[in-house]
């Protein structure tokens, strides 16, 4: 009869499987849901009751090399321009009317130096040179007198106290009893700065009578710039 050995080596046991532990009672029994197969993707989320928000849209890319957008540019570019035409509109407005006051200024300033001179001598003039009016080139002896054929007439000098040599134009009225009955125009050309020159003017209808004469106007034309 042949005898095993003995093993001298432990020999591995598999305990028992482990029994489910009965449940406690009045806990509910859970059932675990079933082992979703490999490769089965996770279940999804149910979505809020809203619905889920739009993503924002993505800017479109901007290709290499693409020309780059000049509608800002231009836009910019157009409203500065605006800018400086009014602004340059407004500078020319203001300078204009300073100029316009100024030139207004002028001519009444001028307008009341003549006026005085008018008031002063009583003859009328359309020169607006007030430093040297004409009417201060009259002498003082002019005189009232008649022709040898009975026709009005005024004679007397004027002297040139410009710097440029003048010519003159010198109106004369005839009244009787305080109405006009005539005119008269004496020229006299070209008298030379500081210089004196006789004028007359004459009438062309004869009064019966009495009469008597009055210078309304003197005019000089300078010929050359200057006073």
């Amino acid at each position: 009869m042949t005898v095993e050995p003995v093993p001298t080596e432990p020999v591995p046991v598999t305990p028992p499987p482990m029994a489910t532990p009965p449940p406690t009672a009045g806990a509910p029994i859970v059932v675990p849901p079933p082992a979703a197969p490999p490769g089965t993707p996770p279940p999804m989320m149910t979505p809020p009751a809203g619905g889920y928000a739009a993503p924002p849209p993505m800017a479109a890319p901007v290709p290499v090399g693409a020309p780059e957008k000049k509608g800002n540019g231009c836009l910019k570019a157009a409203l500065i321009v605006g800018g400086i035409l009014v602004v340059l509109g407004i500078g020319t407005f203001i300078a204009l009317a300073f100029v316009v006051n100024k030139g207004v200024d002028t001519v009444n300033s001028k307008l009341d130096a003549q006026k005085k001179v008018e008031n002063r001598t009583g003859i009328h003039s359309s020169s607006f040179n007030t430093e040297h009016p004409p009417q201060d080139d009259l002498a003082g002896d002019w005189k009232c007198t008649s022709t040898a054929g009975g026709d009005p007439q005024v004679t007397g000098t004027v002297k040139n106290n410009s710097s440029n040599p003048s010519s003159y134009s010198i109106t004369v009225s005839f009244k009787q009893n305080g109405t006009q009955f005539d005119t008269g125009t004496g020229l006299v050309i070209q008298v030379e700065p500081g210089q004196t020159q006789s004028f007359q003017a004459t009438g062309s209808v004869t009064p019966t009578g009495g009469f008597t004469c009055k210078i309304e106007d003197i005019e000089r034309t300078d010929f050359k710039t200057g006073n």
